[in-house]
């Protein structure tokens, strides 16, 4: 995995979401995981993958999705880049007989709860 996205989910597993540790590590990592495609296909593959074993990760990727979309609202680009590369991870990964049906309802229910409109998988 993309050595930002590993430190982020290091740091949350081992501090938790409301840390300040995570907190810190999240502000200062978020740009960089929103504008690097392979940070965010190494966070989809891990939802993808195993989300019993490694909730971190959807909840990373809940907060980017979040973050992405505060950015589209703010006519930022690097939300609409994220959306985009998330929507390639995510297809590509399914084309390539990863993530059951769980998980793509999971990853539809990160899109809902971040206010985002969900492709169909």
């Amino acid at each position: 995995m993309v050595k930002i996205a590993e430190a982020c989910l290091n740091v949350l597993y081992q501090h938790g979401l409301s840390s300040a540790q995570f907190q810190f590590c999240f502000e200062r990592a978020k740009h960089d995981l929103l504008a690097d495609g392979m940070a965010c296909d190494a966070i989809v593959a891990e939802v993808m993958q195993s989300m019993d074993d490694h909730p971190d990760a959807a909840t990373l990727f809940g907060l980017l999705l979040d973050e992405a979309r505060m950015g589209i609202e703010n006519d930022s680009p690097y939300g609409k880049a994220f959306l985009e590369n998330a929507e390639k991870a995510i297809k590509a990964h399914i084309a390539a007989g990863a993530g059951e049906p769980l998980h793509r309802l999971k990853i539809a229910g990160l899109y809902r709860r971040a206010s985002l409109p969900c492709q169909t998988y």
